[in-house]
């Protein structure tokens, strides 16, 4: 039986790796969607024999136009670099955690065929008229400082040991945390409370403004200094 998530993308045959044409923007430079993104994405994969891609060659494109693969440097054209650019604004993400919703930093291609079934992972916070789009707690009312404050109260209980970091003065928010917080509603056995669970919803979307050194951690100070 066809999950009802597959359902959404009838007409989506993982089998075909044809790009789309780049939409552009009004200065007429390329700016693919979403799905033109992870289309893009899984062709560069199959073309330079890449199993994943990962956090850290994201960065590698769009830092440098490059993307190192083993022994082989890939220099970038102009589509590759619009297609990892585009991923970095949070599309990278939602398609790492496309196939059990958990992240590792490492986009493969089955993640990106499941995160197009289940089109809220593609289109994030973006709705679709019919709500086909819609991703969970997207209808949160939770405002930037409610969530600030919640995540501050996250790091204060993890700081006291609640949460079992080995040194708690280090504790810490990564995308692994996040996505084991908004899954389960616990943290290493440890019920979260609802509003910090709430937050961490939140944060998937402005982690890279908080995570001011870009190392994919975001430490008490961080959230502290986030100006919300």
């Amino acid at each position: 039986m066809i999950d009802p998530a597959a359902r959404k993308t009838p007409h989506y045959d993982p089998s075909n790796f044809k790009v789309p044409e780049f939409r552009k923007d009004k200065d007429g430079s390329l700016d693919p969607t979403h799905y033109q993104a992870a289309v893009a994405l899984k062709d560069f994969m199959r073309r330079n024999n890449a199993l994943f891609v990962s956090a850290d060659q994201l960065w590698e494109a769009n830092n440098k136009g490059t993307v190192t693969l083993g022994d082989n440097v890939v220099q970038l054209n102009d589509q590759e670099k619009a297609m990892f650019k585009k991923l970095s604004h949070s599309l990278f993400d939602r398609l790492d955690g496309g196939t059990n919703s958990t992240h590792d930093g490492l986009v493969g291609i089955q993640d990106i065929d499941d995160a197009i079934r289940q089109s809220w992972k593609l289109h994030g916070p973006e709705k679709s008229p019919d709500g086909k789009w819609k991703e969970p707690m997207s209808d949160s009312t939770m405002t930037r400082p409610e969530a600030k404050q919640a995540l501050q109260g996250w790091m204060k209980d993890a700081k006291s040991g609640k949460y079992g970091f080995e040194d708690p003065n280090n504790a810490f928010i990564n995308r692994h945390i996040i996505s084991e917080i908004t899954l389960h509603h616990k943290f290493h056995g440890t019920t979260v409370d609802p509003r910090q669970i709430e937050a961490m919803y939140l944060i998937k979307h402005h982690f890279d403004v908080i995570d001011a050194n870009q190392d994919m951690l975001i430490t008490p100070d961080e959230v502290d200094n986030w100006q919300v």
